[in-house]
């Protein structure tokens, strides 16, 4: 028995020993011959980081493995233990990191962020999360950018407190102090189809913008830029579901119909969702949100010299508008006669830019036709609920519907 033992603690210890390590002292440096800190090391058996002194210890197995030197801004490095061992000291190279150059759509062309004179917030689709899918998931994150209650999507905008709240029956007629503009199309007050996967970039212009965009823009402006045309042929496909049984798909295809001459993007849109405020009289949901978007847009550039785009929108979508309780209940509701909030909409943009010599000429043409159901229960609730206490309603019905279109 005791010899079996002794077999097996000299297998075991033979083990451990053939596994073991040992430690590489060493020190980063930039090539002034200062100390680097914080510059990640990774080796086969661990990683470590130097000190602020540029300083590090590190385990190794081998001689031949490689360590590998990171740090943001500095090109990375890769050596041998066996060459470290001999020289302790590591040198690294200053990397200038390229970024994508940030453009905003002035009245006068595109232009750099920094030549602005405008106050804009830019937002482009590496800002966007997973699970944001419509422009309303944003708007929180976006300073002095606020929207107004009442419909199923927001339309009413305010940038730094100036803004619409509603458009009910004598509020005046549809001047805006915000303009929302989706590819050189004006759908101030109107505008719900705002998807992010079809959203390139989102630009808002705090501060007066009349003189550019007109009396729709005293406030400032929300410009929506959706993804253009691009060189290759791309598919993407997404499909989601979520709670409140939500459904969600959307498509997009790219196709150079002439090799760099004339580009194709074509997006599509659906999503339902059965708008999680359930309906006591009607045993029903009836917020629902059935929204669908298509987008088709066209860029030819004959030359460096002119280009034109042409851009088609359908946006249609059925929403329920089913949103207020007499009690303040978040989650359920008690009208017999529920609402909507639908836009049947169709438009086009086409712009053209030629570039002579210094100069630049744009044209900007853009049609929209929308037509739009705003209607809810304004009485909240049915004849048994206002029966009931605390309310007592005895002899009459109560029943008010307000449409509007």
């Amino acid at each position: 028995m005791s010899h079996i033992f002794k077999v097996i603690f000299s297998i075991f210890f033979s083990i451990i020993f053939s596994y073991q390590t040992t430690t590489l002292k060493g020190v980063v440096l930039d090539e002034q011959n200062n100390p680097i800190n914080n510059v990640y090391i990774i080796s086969e058996t661990g990683y470590t980081e130097t000190n602020n002194d540029g300083k590090f210890i590190i385990l190794y197995k081998d001689k031949k493995e490689e360590l590998t030197f990171n740090k943001i801004g500095y090109k990375n490095e890769k050596y041998s233990v066996e060459f470290l061992l001999k020289k302790s000291s590591v040198i690294m190279k200053i990397e200038n990191i390229q970024l994508e150059e940030v453009q905003i759509s002035e009245i006068s062309g595109n232009i750099k962020k920094e030549e602005s004179t405008n106050d804009v917030h830019i937002y482009s689709n590496s800002d966007f999360k997973s699970g944001q899918f419509h422009f309303d998931d944003i708007i929180k994150k976006i300073p002095n950018l606020n929207y107004a209650g009442g419909t199923s999507r927001a339309r009413y905008f305010q940038i730094r407190g100036i803004g619409e709240r509603s458009q009910y029956t004598g509020e005046g007629g549809p001047i805006y102090y915000v303009g929302t503009v989706i590819d050189d199309i004006d759908v101030s007050g109107i505008g719900m189809g705002f998807f992010i996967d079809d959203i390139k970039q989102i630009e808002i212009f705090q501060g007066p913008q009349s003189f550019a965009y007109g009396h729709n823009a005293m406030a400032g402006l929300i410009n929506i830029k959706t993804i253009d045309p691009r060189l290759n042929q791309i598919t993407k496909k997404k499909f989601t579901i979520g709670n409140d049984k939500l459904l969600q798909a959307s498509y997009s295809y790219d196709a150079p119909w002439i090799k760099n001459t004339l580009l194709m993007n074509h997006f599509i849109y659906y999503s339902h969702q059965d708008g999680f405020r359930y309906n006591a009289f009607l045993n029903d949901y009836k917020n629902n949100k059935s929204e669908f978007y298509q987008k088709i847009k066209f860029l030819y550039n004959n030359n460096k010299n002119f280009n034109s785009k042409l851009t088609l929108l359908q946006t249609n979508l059925n929403n329920g508008y089913d949103a207020w309780a007499p009690n303040n209940n978040p989650d359920t509701t008690y009208s017999n006669q529920p609402g909507s909030d639908s836009q049947n909409l169709y438009a086009l943009s086409l712009k053209n830019t030629l570039n002579l010599n210094k100069n630049k000429f744009v044209h900007i043409s853009s049609y929209l036709k929308s037509n739009m159901e705003h209607s809810y229960d304004s009485d909240w609730g049915n004849d048994i609920f206002w029966s009931n206490e605390p309310y007592n309603v005895q002899g009459w019905s109560y029943q008010y519907y307000q449409k509007e279109l």
